[in-house]
């Protein structure tokens, strides 16, 4: 049985020693009570050095926490789930574009940006994502068209865009300015499209689908969420029914997500707490970041210098 250390700290805890290993080990603390058990913690930081250059030769392996965003965009990390350039109430003005996290991290989107382009290949930009927005897994965000004229729907828009997109054009997501994350195409024309050679562009909405409510959604869609992309905008996306949701619907995962959950774990600002499962890992989780996972010989010793009394912290 293996002990996963991550990093966190407790309210109550105060810094005695503070080195740095990319977030494994940063700070170890301990609580103000315990101060006259110096020694026991201090040896337990030299054996936490030693483990980390080697010397104790333990077995580490680092393991993502689902929740911990995204560092760098990756293709693909937030897609383009639904969107219409036209709806029943308010014609080529009653418009939203949504996206979606189909991974099992949350993603930064701060500053990233939402491009349009006409059939002609002229793009420019119509929505910027506000700084420290986050789309968690299987979370939407909806940006809609303002205005009274504007869209109709009945779920409200997480953002606004004052210039539409054209029917026969194309709608890409960008991150850091010119990474295209996800990109959908109506026409040949359009700079914006899956694949490049435009082999895989989809029919522009027509006054009918309008009327109807209609709008394009990545498969499955739905329920089963928009996790289907094979970089084909003619085989990813289906026409249906507008379906728009926003970042307070409800979540929707990928089939075959991986889900996390801890066996012991801890609040920041209150006192540890324990949650036990029948589990063959235990967890002592203060922050959801990157695991250290310590060899049995390892653990085993080191829990014997930690004893019940005393507060390890790794922040």
């Amino acid at each position: 049985m293996a002990y996963n250390l991550c990093c966190g700290c407790f309210a109550s805890c105060t810094p005695l020693v503070v080195f740095d290993a990319k977030c494994i080990v940063r700070n170890f603390l301990f609580p103000m009570q315990t101060r006259n058990r110096f020694p026991r913690l201090l040896l337990l930081v030299v054996l936490l050095v030693g483990l980390l250059a080697g010397i104790s030769a333990p077995a580490f392996v680092a393991k993502r926490v689902n929740a911990a965003p995204q560092a760098v965009a990756l293709n693909g990390d937030i897609v383009i789930s639904e969107f219409r350039t036209r709806g029943p109430i308010n014609g080529n003005d009653d418009e939203f574009v949504e996206f979606y996290n189909p991974r099992p991290y949350a993603v930064n989107v701060s500053n990233w940006q939402v491009w349009g382009s006409n059939s002609s290949g002229i793009t420019s930009v119509r929505y910027i994502f506000p700084a420290n927005t986050l789309i968690n897994p299987g979370q939407h965000f909806l940006i809609v068209r303002a205005g009274t004229g504007g869209y109709s729907s009945g779920v409200d828009g997480d953002g606004t865009f004052n210039v539409g997109f054209d029917d026969d054009g194309g709608i890409a997501l960008f991150a850091d300015g010119n990474l295209i994350i996800d990109q959908v195409g109506m026409s040949v024309g359009s700079l914006y499209k899956e694949p490049a050679d435009g082999s895989g562009i989809l029919s522009p909405l027509s006054n009918a689908d309008a009327v109807l409510g209609k709008s394009y959604e990545r498969l499955e869609g739905g329920v089963l969420g928009s996790c289907i992309h094979n970089n084909n905008n003619l085989a990813d996306f289906k026409l249906g029914s507008s379906n728009p949701q926003n970042r307070f619907s409800a979540l929707t995962f990928c089939v075959g997500i991986e889900t996390h959950t801890p066996t012991l774990t801890a609040t920041i600002g209150t006192p540890a707490t324990k949650t036990r499962t029948p589990t063959a890992t235990k967890f002592l989780q203060i922050h959801q970041n990157q695991p250290l996972l310590l060899s049995p010989n390892s653990q085993s010793l080191l829990m014997k210098l930690l004893g019940r009394d005393n507060c390890l912290c790794i922040r």
